[in-house]
């Protein structure tokens, strides 16, 4: 099984209407395969004129975008090609400005039961090894900013500790690379061009290890800021960069009380690479729930702080009309 494989591992690719995003030219599912539409940050000639030349993309195998997703939402952009059976995304969430409002946006366009399918890169054993995992309070942050940028700190974050990094080594207990210095000069002209101009730097918003990307969304399930379940969840193997996460809509009929249990419930348990390197399936599980019930104090933590988020929510938008 490669690594397309799973990611349309659980999905119906074959009978469901779906939706990719950021494709490029090496779609996940191919037109052939079934019911699948393109969206990208530019329409198809314009990511063509952008990637002529570079030499990690064949500009002649972009595929066709069916929708441009930029300013606008995710659900403006597809119109009436929504709601979607799945959506999946291949080395694009760590890329978003606002994790928590594309997992919304996300989470707008499929049908109660659509599933989203992700395949995330470990920074372990990335060019983000340097760095720490993100925080969830820049997560929040940057949500309760609406940011539709990359965050200035992310951006000398990425420059300043960016090294190149050999994965096998790194799984052989060797460092992996040679520990070059950090690069102060670049870090500080990048951001210093994010600060003062609207031009848009892509890079790694977002870093994290598959647990410690799990702790992050479990963390924001509890303050109802995520509301997408985990159906899967294969952790990285030994020798990989990367781990595969899929995500699912609940039913609309669900209480807020109810879907904040259903996620809590569905959130995986971490085991090593060592352990259980051939990774986890949630679907398959028969414990998880009673493993995340939470206590009658907990349950009032979570409640104090969700009413906390909405009254910061509700005076942020104020502020924005103002």
């Amino acid at each position: 099984m490669d690594r397309f494989d799973r990611l349309r591992e659980h999905i119906d690719v074959a009978h469901g209407r779906g939706l990719e995003i950021g494709p490029l030219a090496s779609p996940v599912v191919p037109r052939k395969l079934g019911e699948i539409y393109y969206v990208d940050h530019l329409a198809t000639d314009d990511l063509i004129a952008k990637y002529t030349g570079d030499p990690d993309v064949d500009e002649r195998k972009i595929v066709s975008t069916d929708f441009v997703w930029g300013s606008n939402t995710l659900a403006e952009a597809a119109g009436a090609s929504a709601p979607f059976d799945y959506v999946v995304a291949s080395h694009v969430l760590e890329h978003v400005p606002d994790l928590i409002g594309w997992l919304d946006e996300v989470a707008a366009v499929l049908r109660p039961g659509g599933r989203l399918s992700l395949a995330l890169p470990d920074r372990r054993y990335t060019f983000d090894v340097r760095r720490r995992d993100s925080d969830i309070s820049e997560v929040v942050e940057a949500h309760l900013l609406h940011l539709r940028r990359p965050a200035v700190r992310a951006i000398f974050d990425h420059f300043y500790r960016y090294v190149a990094v050999d994965p096998g080594a790194i799984w052989d207990g060797l460092p992996g690379h040679d520990n070059p210095p950090l690069d102060t000069e670049t870090a500080v002209a990048f951001a210093t061009k994010a600060a003062t101009t609207d031009a848009y730097l892509d890079t790694h918003c977002w870093v994290f290890s598959d647990a410690t990307f799990v702790a992050l969304i479990a963390s924001l399930m509890q303050m109802d800021l995520v509301t997408l379940s985990f159906v899967a969840f294969r952790p990285t193997r030994p020798g990989d960069f990367e781990f595969f996460v899929t995500f699912e809509r609940a039913d609309g009929d669900l209480s807020q009380a109810e879907r904040r249990a259903r996620c809590l419930g569905s959130v995986p348990a971490i085991p090593s690479a060592a352990a259980q390197p051939s990774g986890t399936d949630v679907a398959a599980r028969t414990s998880s729930v009673s493993r995340y019930v939470l206590s009658d104090r907990e349950v009032a933590l979570v409640e104090a702080k969700r009413k906390a988020m909405a009254k910061i929510r509700t005076a942020a938008r104020v502020a924005r009309r103002r």
